[in-house]
């Protein structure tokens, strides 16, 4: 081989390598493009899955609610599957890992402007008065039945649990009557689709929970379509 072939020969091969490093390069773009990088966020938050629309309320600034898009094809399937009595649209606490984005469907752009595509579920579990990150005005629980509440004017949702014969229901939240020296509460409302009445009274006063022998600063009782429940309750920190 003379020296000029020499020449032309490694000036071919250089050419080809730098071909392929870049046809490698745009795949790796394409690919960074749906997956999680630089720009990941860790949103922690409560998520509800529906029929409808995904969202995410952000814990740490509750003004937030994304719409949420799962690119790992599991975060439907594993809420759907967390135990316990299930309500429709109940939201769950969640962390979740991936990318914000502007939304770009105009019809849910008008109330939920940023898309949070999801590549990674770090935590999904039923919320409790212990994990919730949304104020609540009283969560309350007791057994013999077993059975919990929460009501909340953030989410606007007075729900009901009864464990033992698994049964829910949920009602829109209503304003409490309190009493002139601030020491009960008491809720109404009805859902009127379930045909359901639910009444509770919170009083501020020491509570025993006979199964744990922990003393609660309020105790409760619930009327819920004639059958009536107590317990003790704990407010909002």
């Amino acid at each position: 081989m003379t020296k000029k072939s020499m020449i032309r020969s490694l000036q071919l091969v250089f050419a080809f390598s730098l071909g392929a490093i870049s046809i490698l390069s745009c795949k790796g773009g394409k690919n960074n493009q749906n997956t999680m990088g630089a720009d990941t966020v860790l949103v922690k938050g409560l998520y509800i899955h529906s029929d409808k629309i995904d969202s995410l309320r952000d814990c740490a600034d509750t003004t937030v609610v994304y719409f949420v898009k799962d690119q790992t094809g599991k975060l439907g399937t594993r809420y759907d599957s967390l135990p316990g009595i299930q309500h429709t649209n109940e939201a769950v606490l969640v962390e979740l890992k991936g990318v914000v984005v502007k939304t770009t469907n105009d019809s849910t752009a008008k109330t939920l402007p940023r898309t949070l595509n999801v590549y990674s579920i770090n935590r999904i579990e039923r919320k409790n008065f212990q994990n919730v990150c949304i104020q609540y005005d009283f969560w309350a629980l007791g057994s013999e039945p077993n059975w919990n509440l929460q009501i909340s004017q953030s989410e606007n949702l007075i729900s009901f649990e009864d464990f033992n014969t698994q049964k829910g229901y949920r009602f829109n939240y209503k304003t409490p009557r309190i009493n002139s020296d601030t020491t009960s509460w008491t809720y109404e409302s009805r859902n009127r689709e379930e045909r359901s009445n639910i009444r509770v009274i919170i009083r501020k006063q020491d509570c025993n929970d006979t199964m744990s022998d922990h003393v609660y600063k309020y105790s409760a009782e619930v009327s819920i379509n004639g059958r009536n429940y107590k317990g003790c309750a704990v407010a909002w920190k």
